[in-house]
């Protein structure tokens, strides 16, 4: 019998846990640290985000998108090639689980039936996804709570691993 986690969501075992995030990626469209919350980006953070997008679907090849932001919907459904998308509200504006819960689950659905069918990519290992994984397992979570000190030094030190990343960016896509 396997053991179930303490203080967690009931049937959700630690090896599921694990495999799930092994599954998941993670990304920001907006490639910058904006100003303010609860603002517009500017067009060109759009703009910037759009090669980075493509670059992760080429690299990671989905089965699923789930996107985050009914703003950014078309820009990512565009980009995302013959990938499912499910496009829903972003947490911070207007999400309910209620409205989410079956546009992902349509979405899942959908991703299935282009695996079955044959249409979803086979996933291949290349050295960009290893340095991705790499990279991804030592992020350090944003915290509201932590000082402003703190707070400072780790988007100072956030800033400087992007432009480092745009830095590998721009080689690897001039090759």
């Amino acid at each position: 019998m396997r053991r179930r986690t303490i203080a967690r969501q009931p049937g959700f075992f630690d090896a599921e846990r694990s495999d799930f995030w092994e599954k998941v990626a993670y990304f920001n469209f907006i490639q910058q640290m904006l100003p303010a919350s609860r603002r517009e980006p500017p067009l060109d953070a759009w703009a910037r985000g759009k090669p980075a997008f493509a670059e992760v679907i080429k690299v990671l090849q989905p089965q699923l998108v789930i996107c985050f932001s009914s703003r950014n919907g078309a820009r990512v459904r565009a980009l995302s090639r013959d990938v499912p998308v499910a496009v829903v509200n972003h947490p911070s504006a207007r999400f309910s689980y209620l409205g989410a819960n079956p546009v992902i689950a349509e979405g899942f659905r959908s991703a299935l039936y282009h695996v079955a069918s044959g249409r979803s990519a086979s996933f291949v290992s290349s050295g960009t996804y290893t340095q991705w994984l790499d990279a991804t397992r030592n992020a350090e979570p944003a915290c509201r709570n932590m000082s402003k000190e703190m707070r400072r030094a780790r988007l100072a030190r956030w800033a400087e691993q992007m432009a480092d990343s745009d830095r590998v960016a721009a080689l690897t896509l001039a090759r």
